[in-house]
């Protein structure tokens, strides 16, 4: 049994049923019964954001989708702790984009197999899968 986060990508195509774009290997851990299944908190901060400047459409409020789809997925929402954004003073610069480092930081913090096309992951030491 291995533990997996999500990354903000990832899931939508999930939910917007583009499988095709999702990664043989991520798919396979996706569809394996055994691993533990996770989306940050940060994530759904960042759907919402896209959402609210219009680059992100769905057809039903975002709380509607995350309280559904993640059961519907068996996926649990990882929250975001205050030793997760303390790391984050120490997390080298490889990235700017402060979704993307909180997601890198609690894929550390946590050892969770990052399920994520983005390769800046790599960089930080994050064991990413695709």
């Amino acid at each position: 049994m291995s533990n997996y986060l999500i990354d903000t990508h990832t899931f939508i195509w999930m939910l917007n049923g583009n499988q095709e774009l999702i990664g043989a290997s991520a798919i396979a851990a996706l569809l394996d019964s055994e691993s533990v299944l996770l989306l940050s908190q940060a994530s759904i901060w960042e759907m919402a954001i896209k959402l609210s400047t219009g680059k992100l459409r769905f057809a039903v409020p975002l709380h509607v989708l995350i309280e559904t789809q993640t059961a519907a997925l068996g996926v649990s929402v990882l929250p975001i702790s205050t030793s997760a954004l303390c790391a984050l003073e120490s997390l080298p610069l490889h990235h700017r984009d402060p979704f993307d480092r909180l997601l890198a930081i609690q894929a550390l913090h946590h050892q969770l197999i990052f399920l994520s096309r983005d390769t800046v992951f790599d960089s930080y030491g994050v064991q990413r899968q695709w």
